[in-house]
């Protein structure tokens, strides 16, 4: 019996509705969030492809976004 949630525009599914089968699902939102899920307010990009930039950015002396 799975339990669904959407998020962002994203389906979450828990198998196991326990603790730890949340925490597990949490972490995997939580990179989706970060590496794979575009931000409008970033510019489009993830908050690791943000972060990825300014600190190229930083390198070579330009400013970030």
């Amino acid at each position: 019996n799975a339990h669904g949630v959407r998020l962002g525009g994203y389906e979450l599914s828990c198998a196991d509705p326990t603790v730890s089968g949340l925490l597990e699902e949490l972490r995997e939102w939580e990179h989706v969030y970060n590496h794979i899920r575009p931000h409008q307010a970033l510019g489009y990009l993830t908050p690791w492809e943000l972060i990825q930039k300014w600190q190229q950015e930083k390198q070579t002396g330009k400013e970030a976004v």
